[in-house]
């Protein structure tokens, strides 16, 4: 429903019925009569990247964005991306916002650290992904990209981010919008992500490097509690990164890690 209290109406809600069974008498009274939704049958067992491309073939518009089931938009993000690209036109791949998670129906939230604003360059995401699924695309450009890859078991987003950002960077405005669903029990697509590392990693070793596929490859381990210090120190050591070193130490001592990240921003000037 968050989509549809945006105070944004010149737009087409595309919603995809991606069950083995039709699942659309369950759709809420708002969403079966609001003349700007429309569903979408995707009969069989289909994963999201499969899911969200038949979304967009089914799509009229000429920009799209994304919102998964069990997350939100807060108030006011589309008038928010939308005010922005009619500012810059084509000049990004993709337009974005800052996200932040939730957990038991907002009884509780959590920033997500890490998030970069402004221009997204490639090199900004080369190491891990802090761009949300509901970015602003043009139609033609995400088919130009083709889609969605289909075959990678999760972070089907990152890539698609890398592949846009190969072709022109994107932006990311400071505004916190898009709410991360993170409560416990729900079966979401960020469980997969240990097996998406792996495949993002096998995926660009020729193109980033047989060093920069331990950084991937360290955060699958570690999602996969098969990380151990010894293995850390060898990534570190094969990657001249600290990085997997600092994947390990965050995950075991996440307190002490971001003490040490507020110490050093005070110490800036």
């Amino acid at each position: 429903m968050s989509i549809l209290n945006q105070g944004y109406y010149n737009l087409e809600v595309v919603v995809v019925d991606d069950n083995q069974f039709d699942s659309t008498a369950n759709l809420s009274e708002e969403l079966c009569f609001d003349p700007r939704v429309r569903v979408v049958r995707n009969p069989g067992s289909h994963g999201p990247s499969q899911a969200r491309n038949f979304g967009v073939q089914s799509a009229i518009g000429e920009l799209i964005t994304f919102l998964d089931d069990d997350d939100f938009y807060l108030p006011g993000r589309l008038s928010s991306i939308m005010s922005f690209y009619e500012q810059s036109g084509d000049r990004y791949s993709f337009i974005s916002a800052g996200r932040f998670a939730e957990m038991d129906d907002f009884s509780e939230i959590q920033p997500i650290p890490g998030q970069r604003f402004g221009v997204i360059s490639l090199e900004n995401i080369k190491f891990g992904n802090s761009i949300d699924i509901g970015v602003l695309m043009k139609k033609e450009f995400f088919e130009q990209l083709g889609g969605f890859d289909e075959k990678l078991s999760s972070l089907e987003d990152w890539d698609l981010f890398i592949r846009a950002l190969k072709v022109k960077d994107g932006y990311k405005i400071k505004r916190f919008d898009y709410a991360v669903s993170r409560t416990e029990g729900r079966d979401r697509v960020s469980e997969r992500e240990a097996a998406g590392y792996f495949d993002i990693a096998e995926k660009y070793s020729k193109e980033f490097g047989y060093k920069w596929t331990f950084i991937p490859r360290s955060k699958g381990l570690n999602l996969a509690g098969q990380f151990s210090l010894a293995k850390a120190v060898f990534y570190s050591y094969r990657s001249s990164s600290l990085l997997p070193a600092r994947i390990y130490l965050s995950s075991r001592f996440p307190r002490m890690i971001r003490i040490t990240k507020e110490l050093s921003a005070r110490r800036q000037p």
